[in-house]
């Protein structure tokens, strides 16, 4: 059972909601327990996840994310 907090005026996921602040952690551990909880959020295929991961502003994850991503990248040249 996926439990959404719908008592705010923008539905959430708890889980995925605070994990997500941390995805530019310093320390790897945390990037990695934070990979781990994403990819199995993902994974779970749910029309109501998908609808929420969709959303703001747990959309601004991906952004940020992909600026990460390119940060590092740049970083290799």
């Amino acid at each position: 059972m996926i439990i959404f907090n719908s008592m705010q005026k923008v539905n959430t996921f708890p889980l995925f909601s605070v994990a997500i602040k941390f995805y530019n952690h310093p320390e790897m551990m945390v990037r990695n327990a934070i990979r781990i909880i994403a990819l199995t959020v993902f994974k779970l295929n749910d029309d109501k996840v998908n609808s929420l991961l969709q959303e703001l502003p747990i959309c601004s994850y991906f952004v940020n994310l992909a600026c990460l991503f390119r940060d590092k990248i740049l970083d290799l040249e």
